[in-house]
């Protein structure tokens, strides 16, 4: 008998074949696994010749089919994922260029290791990642530890989930430390964090964006943020550092942190914006909470709508708001100055504000005039000059004013009074909301008046209960889906994402997204 090692494919497929060697090897011996949990797992395949006594070992790099749909890595012809283990050798060629090309399931794959150094390209195809558990992964917890300069786009993560053990810095579900890239049309559905890290910086897509990254059209849906311990914490992103922009972002679901949380973005820098950003986000902590970012400097937020609810656990420094916890001052500006606003054009619909104390206001909480306040009680002589950057703010009025002293006006950080029977279309499009299916022009009608972004799940209020397959023709919405003896049918919206891939004979309109 002849000693013999196959390697095979799941189908049989024989992919590798050993065995005793005619030409000089000799016997075959015990063949190993080195470093499987490693990024270089080996195949050790020793030889022994009984007569010389020699000993020959060959090594074969796993897996041994890496890539099987193929690609070389070049733009034009980038390598094809279609597996978890094909995604975790990105990490051996981390400037190559990558193409996801069908749905996977990563539950049975283990404990995920963060990819470094990653300056490719990847494209996402629009195909779904379920399961990725990114436990485990050191000080940089995601699918990419860090990044420069990359383009990742059209991906769509299903319930991922990362423990926030104590020596993580940074984490988030598709990139924990982000230098300079370009991150379009990214998903993220029902997400979980948890973990009492207080050191960690946690995004629902990205830890730490620096050095101008640009995040636009991305989904997060239904995450889950349990991290009492943990400050910066965002929807989106937990910090946005030097020219970092996010546009036309959506969050849903709930995030409890301890400090600095917001729906999009824990803290954002002097030179970075948020717009065009949608949350119905329940976020609860101690101190320093916004609808849409925790603590704001200068950058920008302009064309936000927030929905859900805040509560602040916290007392003196509580530092609430419904677009921004905390503005970072201007020293140089009078009560007479005339500035261009740094937020502006947005509407508030939050259900509630809770707050025990401190600075909690329905636009802004904690602005230059609480600190010339808190600073005039060792300064008598200090006159507290209120922030004169606000514009064309407005809350829904089931949402009372929080601070009677401040007038409830458009400029001011309580913001204008409007009935929710007013808000339309017409009314945003006056605050600079811009209505179509792309990034520039990124709003769409989700109800009379409730505004969503193109590419965000329609409500289950749909004028269509349910369509059924195979008929001659299935409406939504004044469009025709045509499915006649279809053996699966996919449905994709505007932005390129797949709704659903179905061979059922009913398809629920309740999870479609508008635009499709």
């Amino acid at each position: 008998m002849v000693d013999e090692l196959r390697v095979v494919k799941e189908d049989g497929t024989i992919v590798a074949q050993y065995q005793e060697d005619q030409n000089g090897k000799g016997d075959l011996g015990s063949c190993n696994i080195l470093g499987l949990n490693t990024d270089t797992p080996t195949l050790l395949i020793p030889y022994r010749n009984s007569e010389t006594e020699e000993i020959t070992i060959e090594l074969e790099f796993l897996p041994m089919v890496a890539f099987r749909e193929g690609g070389d890595g070049t733009k034009s012809n980038p390598f094809k994922i279609s597996s978890a283990g094909d995604m975790a050798i990105i990490s051996r060629n981390p400037l190559a260029h990558y193409q996801v090309v069908n749905d996977f399931d990563a539950a049975d794959y283990g404990a995920w290791k963060s990819i470094p150094n990653f300056a490719g390209t990847f494209d996402g195809g629009n195909y779904k990642i379920s399961n990725l558990n990114l436990n485990g992964n050191g000080v940089n917890s995601a699918i990419f530890a860090n990044t420069e300069a990359t383009k990742i786009k059209n991906l769509i993560l299903e319930s991922p989930k990362v423990d926030l053990s104590e020596d993580v810095s940074s984490a988030g579900f598709l990139i924990a430390e982000s230098v300079g890239d370009t991150i379009t049309n990214v998903q993220v559905n029902k997400a979980v964090v948890t973990g009492n890290n207080t050191n960690a910086v946690v995004g629902g897509i990205i830890g730490r964006a620096m050095l101008n990254t640009e995040i636009s059209e991305c989904l997060v849906n239904d995450i889950v943020i349990n991290a009492p311990m943990a400050g910066y914490v965002g929807g989106i992103a937990g910090n946005t550092l030097t020219g970092s922009n996010l546009n036309a972002c959506s969050v849903s679901g709930t995030i409890l942190a301890d400090n600095t949380i917001g729906g999009i973005v824990g803290s954002a820098s002097t030179d970075c914006k948020v717009m065009n950003c949608h949350t119905d986000v329940t976020l609860e902590g101690d101190n320093t909470i916004g609808g849409i970012v925790g603590a704001a400097e200068r950058g920008g937020i302009h064309n936000c709508y927030v929905e859900g609810d805040i509560v602040a656990t916290g007392s003196r420094y509580s530092k609430v708001g419904g677009v921004a916890g905390s503005l970072s001052s201007d020293w140089t500006t009078t009560e007479e100055s005339v500035v261009d606003a740094v937020i502006s054009g947005n509407v508030i619909a939050l259900k509630s504000i809770t707050a025990n104390g401190g600075a909690a206001h329905r636009i802004v909480g904690y602005t230059r005039l609480d600190e010339d306040k808190d600073a005039a009680q060792w300064d008598p002589s200090l006159v507290p000059v209120r922030e004169v950057a606000l514009a064309n703010n407005y809350v829904v009025s089931t949402l009372a004013v929080i601070d009677g002293e401040i007038a409830a006006e458009a400029t001011s950080t309580e913001g204008a009074d409007i009935a929710a029977a007013d808000l339309n279309k017409s009314f945003f499009e006056t605050l600079g909301f811009k209505y179509g299916t792309d990034v520039d022009n990124p709003w769409n009608v989700e109800s009379a008046n409730d505004p969503c972004l193109y590419f965000e799940q329609v409500n289950s209020s749909s004028n269509v209960d349910i369509i059924e397959k195979n008929q001659d023709e299935i409406s939504y919405d004044g469009k025709v889906i045509t499915a006649i003896g279809a053996k699966k049918i996919e449905i994709y919206n505007i932005s390129g994402l797949k709704v659903v891939e179905t061979a059922e004979e009913l398809i629920e309109t309740a999870n479609l997204t508008s635009g499709i």
